[in-house]
């Protein structure tokens, strides 16, 4: 029975870091953001706040998070996928390339403040 679920283990953790390396997520243009943006447009953008409270004069600010420095890549994919493909698709390029798939990105936030007309007053990036 142990020997039956390290395979299947080994067998799922085989194509992790190709996997990880063309399912990044891309980075969101901030630089784009600006005051008079409505909050429709940030979320379309962002997602949901992570913390959203309210103000004084039916202000309220949204403290949103992103990742950066994730976008997917296609040709790192093909490279791990060459990489395992040298070394018989054992484990063990898996062992360094998912661990550093796993670590690419930066988690970044922004803080917005809108006004009682859901529209964007200041940004804190």
């Amino acid at each position: 029975m142990f020997k039956k679920s390290l395979l299947v283990v080994i067998l799922i953790l085989q194509g992790c870091s190709v996997y990880l390396a063309a399912d990044g997520k891309e980075s969101p243009n901030i630089q784009s953001f600006h005051e008079g943006m409505s909050r429709f447009q940030v979320e379309s953008v962002l997602g949901a706040p992570t913390s959203y409270k309210k103000l004084q004069d039916d202000a309220s600010q949204a403290i949103y998070e992103f990742e950066v420095g994730n976008e997917p890549n296609s040709g790192r994919a093909a490279l791990w996928l060459g990489v395992n493909a040298i070394f018989l698709f054992t484990t063990l390029p898996e062992l360094v390339l998912t661990p550093y798939e796993l670590n690419k990105g930066e988690i970044k936030r922004i803080k917005v403040n809108y006004n009682s007309d859901e529209v964007v007053t200041k940004l804190e990036i």
